[in-house]
Parts: structure tokens; C-alpha cells; sequence
């Protein structure tokens, strides 16, 4: 049998198996056909919450992810709204993924000449790695009439 000899992670398994020092033995060995499974991940900083909102046309920046870390996105929402007299409007929220540029993660479209008021969320179970130094955008295209846009981020910084 394996012997357990990392005071660390000693102490995440009476953490996270709720272990009762008191009442029970803490195992040291891993037995041969027992593995515990434990998500070890590097430090990972808090919450990260963004937010950008603009009421004219063009594009802008949410945030922009670190060079030397990885950034993941655990929740991503995009609002619009849009008066009786705007034209066209495109209303996006654009990511950078490994091997993609300003992929269209959430998108508005609305009919010329009709108020409109869109709002998409979205909380991925599994959070999204995005390329190291890249933007995260909002954008909005009209030419006449009133827009507003808002783009919000959540996500972690693994160091």
C-alpha cells in the first residue's frame, strides 16, 4: 500500500470527506484497489464580475483576460433594447477561444422600425477556457434610432 506522506493533502481529505478526527481514524494509505479522487486545482482567485454598457453604435470592451494566466468563463449575459425607430439592429457578446477569434457567443437581431428588448444568460457548467490576453466584447450596430446594450461577465483566474 501506498503511504500518504503530504500534510496537505492529509488535510484536504479530512476537509472535504468531512472527516471527525475525534470519532475517526485518518486514512494514510491508499489501499490497492481504493484511489481517491480529489479536483486539485492550482490557486484560484475569486470571482471575477464585469460589466460594459453603451448606448451607441460600435463595440467595447468587457474585460480583457490576462496574459499570464487562464481565464474561464462561468456566466455570460447579454441586454438590448431597441426603440420604434431604430434600423437593423446587432447586438453580440464576442469570446476568444483556443484557435477562434470573436466567436459570437450570444447574439441579438431586431426588425427595423420595432421596439425591442432581448435579454440572454447563460451559467456553463462547465466554465469555458478563453485565450490568454484576449478581449471580451460587446458590440451594437445601428445607424438611426435609440440602442442600448449591456454585456456582463463572470469568471476565475487560475495563477
Amino acid at each position: 500500500m501506498a503511504t500518504i506522506n503530504n500534510s496537505e493533502i492529509q488535510k484536504r481529505i479530512i476537509s472535504e470527506a468531512k472527516i471527525q478526527t475525534s470519532i475517526d481514524k485518518v486514512p494514510t494509505q491508499l489501499a490497492e484497489k481504493v484511489v481517491p479522487v480529489l479536483i486539485s486545482n492550482p490557486k484560484q482567485t475569486p470571482t471575477i464580475l464585469k460589466r460594459s454598457a453603451s448606448d451607441t453604435s460600435g463595440t467595447s470592451i468587457i474585460y480583457t483576460t490576462p496574459k499570464n494566466h487562464d481565464f474561464y468563463l462561468t456566466y455570460a449575459m447579454l441586454s438590448s433594447m431597441d426603440d420604434s425607430a431604430s434600423d437593423n439592429v446587432k447586438t453580440r457578446l464576442q469570446i476568444n477561444i483556443k484557435g477562434s477569434t470573436n466567436v459570437a457567443l450570444i447574439e441579438h437581431r431586431s426588425l427595423s422600425l420595432v421596439a425591442d428588448n432581448s435579454n440572454t444568460a447563460i451559467e456553463f457548467t462547465a466554465p469555458i477556457l478563453l485565450e490568454r490576453n484576449s478581449s471580451i466584447l460587446v458590440s451594437n450596430v445601428f445607424s438611426v434610432g435609440n440602442s442600448t446594450k449591456t454585456g456582463i461577465i463572470a469568471g476565475y483566474i487560475i495563477e
